[in-house]
Order: structure tokens, then sequence, then C-alpha cells
């Protein structure tokens, strides 16, 4: 075997250590930095969506409690409607109204579901609707009203028509008109 000169030792070892080198870049450190990037890139992503999680979180937590104090300041309200199927009570409340008035009266009750509204109507809600008849002197009538306003409901007046009665000289009146009564089917139950 020929011995290498010094020369050529010097050369085979630099590019031994060249290919050594190469070998790490390449099969090692390469592989090892592009995972350690996937990595980062990963733990980025999952930042991010815990990040949106949070956010949510704290977003639903913030309306969970609004969702109470709005049931707080709403629930004084719900007692100026009147459940479906409780228009007796608001019948009775109108009879004695009538009664305490001296006033003769004739009720006409209908109850409107939220899909049936008329757009040009004063109600924008499931609703009752009081068609109300009476008939007294000219003091009477105007009591009955301004007590119907003492009620402990939320009453709109879509319309209202007063008039002498036709053939009476006894100086009755009479007044003519609907009122709505909302229903708390669709507006208290909703943010139960």
């Amino acid at each position: 075997m020929k011995k290498l000169k010094i020369k050529q030792k010097v050369i085979l070892s630099n590019l031994f250590i060249l290919l050594s080198l190469l070998f790490v870049l390449f099969f090692i450190i390469y592989p090892t930095l592009k995972y350690i990037n996937n990595l980062k890139d990963n733990i980025e992503f999952t930042e991010s969506e815990i990040e949106e999680s949070y956010q949510r979180i704290t977003s639903l937590r913030k309306s969970i409690n609004q969702l109470n104090e709005i049931k707080t300041k709403v629930e004084p309200f719900y007692f100026l409607t009147v459940d479906k199927g409780d228009e007796l009570i608001v019948i009775k409340e109108l009879e004695n109204l009538a009664f305490r008035n001296n006033v003769m009266q004739s009720l006409g009750v209908s109850f409107i579901e939220k899909n049936f509204i008329n757009k040009d109507s004063l109600a924008n809600d499931s609703h009752y609707i009081f068609k109300i008849n009476i008939s007294g002197t000219f003091l009477e009538v105007l009591n009955y009203l301004d007590d119907l306003g003492e009620l402990p409901y939320y009453f709109l007046i879509e319309n209202i028509n007063i008039g002498k009665e036709k053939n009476q000289e006894n100086k009755t009146i009479t007044a003519n008109f609907s009122v709505i009564l909302n229903s708390t089917i669709s507006a208290y139950s909703k943010i139960e």
C-alpha cells in the first residue's frame, strides 16, 4: 500500500469532514429544523384556536350574565301582559270596572297569533284584542276610560269612537273601541 502524502491526507480528511457535515446537515439538522418549524406552526394554530375558544367562552359568560340581568329588568313588565288562556281574568276586571262606573258594557275577545298580525296594527307580537262597547253618561264613560288606564295591564287603544246614542233623551253616550293586550306566550318565554 502506498503511503499518502500529507497534502493528500489533508484533502481527504477535509473531504471526509465536509461529507460528514453535509450528512449531518441534510439528514439531521434539516429534518429537525423542519420538524421544529411544523411544531411552531401547530403551536400558533392551537394558540389561535384556544384564543378564539376563550373569546367565545368569555362572550358566552357575558351573555349569560346579561341574560340574568335582562330577566330581572323584564320581570316587572311581565305583569303588564297576560298569559294565553288567562283572558277570563281580564274580562272579570273589565266587568268589575263597568259595574263600578255604572256603565253598560259588551265585550268581544279574540287572540291573534304572531303569524297573523296585520302590518298596520299597533301590536307587534301575539296578543288579545278586546272589542269594548260601553254606554252611560259622559262622566261615567270618562271615569271608565280613566279607570281602564289604572288597571295593571298595558293596553294599546287602537281606535275609539265616542258618540251620542240615537233616540235617547237621557244624555246617554256610547264609546266603541278596541284595546290590544300583549300576550306573554311569545314575549317572556323566549328568554327563559
